[in-house]
């Protein structure tokens, strides 16, 4: 791969380089990667490259590396960098994983301000040290993906083109994530399983002002209500998204995805008790409560059973207008 991309791009054939419209390269993270970035910085040089993407892999899997292959990981990735900053200034999207980049003056935070072009920012495994703060500002980040980092918070306090971000699997018992100048925020996607030590999330609180028009949320198979399915709790969401014009559900019980055993859920940090133990739905519902916008309600796993017919029924209640004697209503 490094002879590859040597041969491709750098050396004396740089200068006469033919203009590279995509520029995708992924490579594992050694020592010797720091050859591929001199090769990359010499053809952004040129100013011939266009979108550039690196996805920067590790030779051991998530579940094989330990504190001390992430430090080993964070410590390459910062020579990388440091080595070759204008292969990173270059770049428009960059994966990593398995890295940890304590705050320290080359770690994360400065990493992002070396990729000025950067659009599109994706960490597996990635944190600052176990349970840390992780503060995001950049001009350009439009996309921002973190799953199983272990993060205790991550703030996005000025990203002025984030539209996009995917939070999967957090440890933190607190709200993973905190918005704050994101003015073109509009799609977010959340997935976790709940463990006994994870507060109630608040969506309301956890978005603050940010508003969205697309919310995806991944129960991971876990129950939200009763032992058997139950689909009441989602009207909340028609209550706290007044703009809302399609909401779509699926229902399933993966048993291959989930931990059905007392002793192997205790052992794991399942939750034991419903996450809506003591939700009632508001009095707004029963008072006549109208939502003006919703249009489409998809069900994905539906049966024929009471349940969710009266569900359906409950929600075009609510959101569809039925005319009054008078045939204006």
């Amino acid at each position: 791969m490094i002879e590859a991309a040597k041969s491709i791009l750098g050396g004396n054939k740089a200068r006469s380089l033919y203009a590279i419209d995509v520029l995708r390269l992924e490579f594992y993270l050694a020592d010797d990667s720091v050859s591929i970035g001199r090769a990359v910085a010499d053809a952004m040089a040129t100013g011939k490259v266009g979108l550039a993407e690196f996805t920067i892999l590790t030779k051991k899997e998530i579940w094989q590396c330990s504190k001390w292959d992430l430090l080993a990981h964070g410590r390459q990735l910062r020579l990388l960098v440091g080595t070759y900053p204008s292969a990173f200034g270059g770049l428009a999207r960059l994966k990593l994983q398995n890295l940890r980049l304590p705050d320290i003056s080359d770690g994360l935070p400065k990493i992002l301000s070396t990729c000025k072009r950067l659009e599109y920012l994706r960490l597996y495994n990635c944190d600052a040290g176990h349970m840390s703060l992780l503060q995001v500002e950049h001009p350009r980040l439009g996309e921002l993906k973190i799953v199983d980092c272990d993060f205790e918070r991550v703030e996005l306090k000025w990203l002025p083109e984030l539209a996009l971000l995917i939070v999967s699997r957090w440890i933190s018992p607190h709200d993973p994530v905190s918005f704050g100048h994101v003015p073109l925020f509009r799609s977010m996607s959340m997935a976790n399983t709940c463990l006994t030590d994870h507060k109630v999330l608040s969506l309301s609180e956890l978005l603050g002002e940010a508003a969205i028009n697309q919310l995806r949320l991944d129960l991971q198979s876990e129950k939200v209500g009763e032992e058997e399915c139950d689909l009441t709790w989602t009207m909340f969401i028609l209550l706290g998204a007044p703009s809302l014009k399609e909401l779509c559900i699926t229902v399933r019980d993966h048993l291959c995805e989930m931990f059905t055993d007392p002793g192997e859920r205790k052992n794991y940090s399942f939750s034991k008790e419903k996450k809506n133990k003591g939700l009632e739905l508001d009095a707004q519902f029963a008072s006549g409560f109208k939502h003006n916008k919703l249009a489409v309600l998809r069900i994905y796993g539906f049966q024929s059973e009471e349940k969710f017919i009266s569900y359906i029924w409950s929600v075009m209640e609510h959101a569809y207008e039925y005319p009054d004697s008078s045939g204006k209503g």
